[in-house]
């Protein structure tokens, strides 16, 4: 077959070694043509470039690689569970090691005596002989190169065929050219797109991969900040005059509260009330650590709003947190009657009820999921939308809430504490309040880190808290074991196992136990959780499904396994669905790794309370992939996260917006992106 010259329109069934059931897979991914497939970045990188002596590696607390020549075929050693495969091999330094495989045949027959290749692993030493256990290899006489990508997979998929397609695909792509204005790729020191687009796949050193990554980083975002500054300034052009300004009740409302606010909550609401008696309206975003108050903030608001007459609407993420706000709002507002609730699980009858309330123009508030944003959904003086634990939602869906209204004040809310670098570019149509003070007397959760090995103690401790009236949380990484995991000798629990593989069956007929994740549907989720908020379940097994919209007193355990694998963001906002009540709180993080990235991430949440010290660090470690990505809509690709870790790199996107807004029209390439980004956000 003769292959064409390509683009990113063409379909993948052009490159080479992609057939008909390879090109279902890769729609599996998100992939279906040449340019989705080229901007399928990798997630990782494998250096192979430092070769270690084995006397240094030995030992040593992270893998290494080391330089061996295979002396005799693998041999099979039976042992009581698993199959055992051993190969003599030779260091460079002509000292005996023995290379292990358990269940790996295929593996273990694939290293030939006579050749040489490079091991990566953790070696020790067994019985004076060096020992390495299921590593890594590359054979010396195929390495064309010393660093290789590792692509995200899917089953039948891995990423070495991934990885042969693109680089297929690169062998019939002609040059390409650069989408930015040739000022903009000198002024700030840019290689070409063309470079960036093949050295993010296959790079040479380093350099080359940390030059692609900024380009490419830099394209992406400087398209979405952009776009951001695009929807600012058409929403404050097209505002001549706003009616709707409301009024300050915030003292009558604060002195009925339980509670004495802190003086970060007083400072936000002055900012926010001032923004709300002005005729612009209000665009802000608060954010706030877990527990620091923001609620309180939002009731004030809504509290003003309905006071001065007209309407508030408040969307969440699930059914539970709109329930809990709904209940939140009536203890605060007691004498206030018109406070609704619209779910997915409202009746037609009572959901056209409410409308026809809102439809008629009753001051009041109506608290709901994403059916708030239903074309259904009417009212006839909208004056504040607040979106609560927005990153779960784009900027069109909050969008869309804010257009229920003639141009209403709108409020984010975000639990996530986000560095402010990102934030401006991020939410850059936006302005900022941050609550950066706790309530007195919150007790901060315990928190510890412990091995696989001390599961059975914790799990011992788990059983005492549970008889001694509290609830918990174990939250799992996976909901069902992984067949293409990469690392087969890291064991990655899983929900689905969890209850038979750890808990006994008199444990569990004890206590009422459940278990939720995403697959699940949504009706019964909601159940299982409003369960547990009742106090009905005592034992909550899940994946992070929990992260937002829980809010129970009573739980004062919380359990992570594999907790390297995840962000710090999420281990804090994890964290922080216990120590809500007046017991001791303890947050258990069951983790076997003992060094790298992720021991640095675990000692931090285990050293630290405080979120935006975390999202700092998160950012320093791992880039911005927990706060872009699918929850922003079209925002800059998470894989390409690293190059933002400096915020010179984001300082630089917002000062090259302002040098393209003094253009009279921005290139063809760029328009093109913007407008396609604006649509589909």
């Amino acid at each position: 077959m003769n292959y064409p010259i390509l683009n990113f329109d063409c379909d993948l069934s052009l490159i080479k070694g992609i057939g008909k059931s390879s090109i279902l897979r890769f729609r599996r991914l998100g992939i279906s043509n040449v340019g989705e497939l080229l901007k399928f970045y990798p997630r990782a990188y494998e250096d192979w470039s430092k070769v270690s002596d084995i006397n240094s590696a030995c030992g040593a607390q992270e893998k290494k690689i080391i330089k061996v020549e295979i002396l005799e075929k693998c041999k099979f050693i039976k042992t009581k569970n698993k199959k055992l495969y051993k190969i003599l091999a030779k260091s460079s330094e002509n000292l005996f090691v023995d290379v292990l495989f358990f269940n790996s045949k295929a593996s273990a027959t694939t290293l030939e005596p006579g050749e040489t290749f490079l091991l990566m692993g953790i070696i020790t030493k067994n019985r004076g002989n060096f020992e390495i256990i299921c590593p890594k290899f590359r054979n010396i006489k195929f390495l064309d190169r010393k660093i290789f990508p590792i692509y995200s997979q899917v089953c039948g998929l891995p990423s070495w065929r991934i990885s042969n397609a693109i680089n297929n695909a690169l062998k019939l792509l002609p040059f390409q050219q650069d989408a930015l204005p040739e000022f903009i790729v000198r002024k700030y020191s840019l290689v070409s797109f063309d470079f960036a687009i093949r050295k993010i796949h296959f790079p040479e050193n380093k350099s080359e991969l940390e030059f692609a990554r900024r380009r490419l980083a830099f394209g992406d975002l400087l398209v979405w900040r952009l776009a951001m500054e695009r929807i600012k300034k058409f929403g404050t052009d097209k505002i001549k005059y706003n009616s709707v300004k409301i009024k300050d009740f915030s003292n009558e409302f604060i002195k009925n509260l339980p509670f004495k606010p802190t003086g970060a909550q007083i400072r936000v609401i002055k900012e926010c009330t001032i923004n709300m008696k002005s005729t612009i309206p209000m665009r802000r975003m608060l954010q706030g650590d877990v527990g620091s108050g923001k609620t309180a903030v939002a009731a004030t608001l809504a509290y003003n709003t309905v006071k001065s007459g007209f309407q508030v609407s408040i969307m969440v993420p699930t059914e539970i947190l709109a329930f809990q706000h709904y209940e939140n709002f009536k203890k605060m507002m007691p004498d206030f009657e018109e406070i609704y609730l619209i779910t997915g699980s409202t009746s037609k009858k009572k959901k056209n009820e409410i409308i026809e309330k809102f439809l008629c123009g009753i001051p009041g508030i109506l608290v709901g999921t994403q059916s708030l944003i239903s074309e259904g959904i009417r009212f006839k003086n909208l004056a504040l939308a607040i979106t609560d634990e927005q990153h779960r939602f784009g900027v069109g869906q909050r969008s869309k809430l804010a257009q229920k209204g003639n141009n209403p004040h709108t409020l984010v809310i975000s639990a996530t504490p986000i560095p402010r670098s990102l934030a401006l570019v991020l939410y850059g149509d936006m302005d900022f309040s941050v609550i950066d003070e706790f309530p007195p007397g919150r007790k901060a959760v315990q928190t510890f880190i412990v091995s696989s090995e001390k599961r059975g103690e914790v799990l011992k401790f788990l059983e005492l808290k549970l008889r001694s009236g509290t609830q918990a949380y174990v939250v799992c990484a996976a909901i069902e074991p992984d067949p293409d995991l990469q690392e087969p000798e890291e064991k990655i629990i899983d929900v689905e196992n969890y209850r038979k593989d750890f808990l006994t069956q008199e444990f569990l007929n004890e206590f009422k136990t459940e278990i939720v994740h995403s697959k699940i549907k949504s009706s019964e989720k909601e159940k299982i959780m409003k369960d547990f908020c009742l106090g009905i379940t005592k034992l909550l097994i899940s994946t992070t499904v929990i992260e937002v919209g829980l809010d129970v007193p009573n739980a004062s355990l919380m359990i992570i396994e594999n907790a390297e694998r995840f962000g710090l963001a999420v281990l804090h906002q994890l964290r922080g669905r216990v120590g809500r009540g007046t017991e001791e709180s303890y947050c258990i993080l069951i983790s076997d790794k003992k060094w790298g990235d992720a021991r640095v991430r675990l000692k931090a949440i285990k050293t630290s309370n405080d979120g935006f010290f975390l999202a700092n660090q998160d950012l320093k470690l791992r880039g911005p992939g927990e706060f872009f990505g699918k929850r922003q809509h079209g925002a800059l690709d998470p894989r390409l996260a690293s190059a933002l870790r400096d915020a010179k790199i984001v300082e630089e996107c917002i000062l090259a917006s302002h040098d393209l807004s003094f253009e009279e029209t921005l290139p063809l390439a760029i328009e093109t992106k913007i407008e396609t980004l604006i649509e589909s956000i």
